[in-house]
């Protein structure tokens, strides 16, 4: 039988389309990257093509049941040394060939950040799927400590190895302070973003992690110091998100404006009289066309106006995987560190840990609660771990 050609966005998209089309029989020839032509050859985005074929069938040495047949049939014909040992053994295979061949798409040609990101995500899962199967039946103490705290995906794995290559004994109180102190190393942390003269904060991150409230503790706090403020809105496009950041303002006599494009973004920034600008962003992944894309990175050679801090907020309770995709989503903008938030609403605040390892930022701010701007203060060392892994009754007695 000749061989059909079929597309995708993804290796696994393309791959679905041959087993609708040829049946689960089928299986992959050839993989490869596909340019799609865009406006007038430009803005063009890229598929991925495979070719397929049903192989001819084979009589297998042992009659296997219809309906147990889930993969190629020669799969089944394969000995027994060399079949897989489970169906997740046989996944974690076929992903590990995903990864190959967007390895091999992406070693062609450089200018697909999408290939990038999924061999990216592909790793996450294979990772998880590994550290899955590593759990069942473990006796581990360091990792059933690690998990207790809710802290997951690569991160535990990590911090795991490094409590046990750190810890010199088995006693309990020792391998809690081993946690803890790998736990610091882990999350470093970075000066409280208000230090300075004129600086320009812009929060950034997914709606619904308390974007506006951090700002206006931030205001809060910069106003009680003796600077002047002016807190700019370009959320626009949730209900009421202006009227709250404005009657903020009012409330602690600092400026409030808007911004609808990063051309009027750049020019607040830029000529505003306030010693503290803070930017309240909308919490959509920034665009190349969008308002928050003004608190990237000036090209080289712009004058600098002020200090930058752009700062990642998250919720305590976020788990790795959503770290990491938040991560990656507001990547482009740059961040310098890290805000963590409601950080009162969980008792297992991993997602310090989590958001740290995925961005590789350090962590400055801590939100612990609502109240403006008690409930926010510079993050330390000792304050990160006291909430991601406080001390038992007996670890403190010894210290």
């Amino acid at each position: 039988m000749n061989a059909q050609v079929f597309r995708g966005k993804t290796v696994a998209e393309a791959h679905r389309a041959a087993c609708a089309k040829l049946g689960l029989d089928a299986v992959v020839l050839t993989t490869r990257p596909v340019r799609k032509n865009g406006i007038a050859g430009l803005f063009g985005a890229s598929d991925i093509e495979i070719a397929a074929i049903v192989p001819e069938p084979e009589e297998s040495p042992e009659p296997v049941l219809q309906r147990d047949i889930r993969f190629a049939r020669g799969v089944y014909a394969m000995p027994a040394a060399e079949k897989p040992a489970n169906e997740l053994a046989a996944l974690r295979a076929e992903l590990k060939g995903d990864i190959r061949a967007l390895r091999h798409a992406l070693a062609k040609n450089e200018e697909m950040p999408e290939v990038a990101s999924e061999i990216a995500e592909l790793r996450e899962l294979i990772e998880g799927m590994t550290e899955a199967a590593n759990r069942t039946g473990r006796t581990d103490k360091t990792a059933a400590a690690i998990r207790s705290l809710g802290i997951e995906g690569p991160a535990a794995t990590l911090l795991a190895r490094a409590v046990k290559g750190g810890a010199k004994d088995g006693k309990n109180s020792d391998a809690e302070n081993a946690l803890r102190i790998e736990i610091g190393k882990m999350v470093p942390v970075a000066p409280f973003p208000l230090t300075g003269e004129r600086t320009m904060i812009a929060l950034v991150g997914p709606s619904g992690v308390g974007k506006t409230t951090t700002a206006a503790k931030l205001a809060a706090k910069a106003r009680i110091a003796g600077k002047s403020v002016t807190l700019v809105a370009c959320d626009t496009y949730r209900v009421g998100g202006t009227a709250q950041l404005s009657q903020y303002a009012k409330l602690m006599g600092a400026e409030c404006v808007t911004a609808k494009t990063s051309e009027e973004l750049r020019a607040i920034i830029d000529s505003s009289p306030s010693d503290v600008v803070i930017v309240d962003t909308s919490g959509r992944p920034p665009t190349p066309d969008g308002v928050e894309i003004a608190v990237a990175p000036q090209r080289k050679g712009a004058p600098r106006t002020r200090s930058r801090h752009v700062l990642l907020c998250v919720p305590a309770s976020i788990r790795a995987n959503d770290a990491a995709r938040v991560a990656r989503r507001f990547g482009t903008l740059s961040p310098t560190s890290i805000v963590v938030t409601k950080l009162d609403e969980t008792e297992t605040p991993a997602g310090l840990v989590h958001t740290a390892f995925a961005a590789k930022l350090p962590v400055s701010v801590l939100c612990n609660g609502q109240r403006v701007p008690e409930d926010l203060a510079p993050a330390t060392t000792v304050a990160v771990v006291d909430f991601v892994a406080p001390k038992t009754n007996e670890a403190a007695a010894v210290a």
